[in-house]
């Protein structure tokens, strides 16, 4: 003879409760992104991502670097594409938890993310390596115009290196500009920026 189970009853190691079930999930669960859109974009573009239980947003995140939120509200989080090495999942984080975009974010274009250099005082040795965020690697750097301190070079690997002897470097701030370039077959992207390094 069957008998129906009872809400809380316990039956060998199976534990029957009731389960509330809000938009397709268990109440209570953390939040899930169920898609975004675009798929790809450049550096500062606006992606609108959907999903559930998304409001109270403490962070969203592409391939784990924070990102602007520029509108939360339980179902869709729109937020800007952050200058950094983008290419990867998309994470929202709220005090429920931490959902996860079951396909990847692809950045266009190619970005110097490097955007200061530490200071450096006179007589020391320094080693920078400067970093650059999409296009195909390996990258390849330039000095493109300025002026570096004296002793100071920059490798095509991107690292600014040297040891700044007393005697011949003064102190004060250096303007220059760089240019890297990806390893692309058909047509090579470019990105420079201006930086700075006080001598002190």
């Amino acid at each position: 003879m069957n008998h129906p189970l009872r809400t809380g009853a316990v039956v060998g190691a199976i534990l029957v409760s009731a389960v509330t079930l809000v938009g397709g999930q268990a109440s209570g669960s953390g939040p899930m992104i169920s898609s975004f859109t675009p798929p790809a974009a450049n550096v500062g573009t606006t992606v609108t991502i959907d999903g559930s239980g998304l409001a109270g947003a403490t962070e969203v995140a592409f391939n784990f670097n924070s990102a602007s939120i520029v509108s939360d509200t339980d179902s869709q989080i729109t937020a800007t594409v952050p200058l950094a090495d983008d290419g990867g999942p998309i994470t929202v984080t709220t005090p429920d938890g931490t959902a996860t975009s079951a396909t990847n974010f692809t950045l266009i274009g190619l970005y110097v993310t490097t955007t200061s250099l530490p200071s450096v005082p006179r007589g020391s040795e320094y080693s920078v390596t400067l970093q650059a965020a999409g296009g195909r690697l390996p990258y390849r750097w330039r000095l493109e115009s300025g002026r570096l301190p004296r002793g100071l070079t920059l490798t095509h690997q991107g690292v600014l290196s040297g040891i700044l002897t007393r005697k011949n470097d003064k102190p004060g701030t250096y303007d220059f500009t760089v240019v890297v370039r990806d390893s692309a077959r058909r047509q090579h992207q470019m990105a420079q920026r201006s930086l700075s390094l006080t001598l002190t």
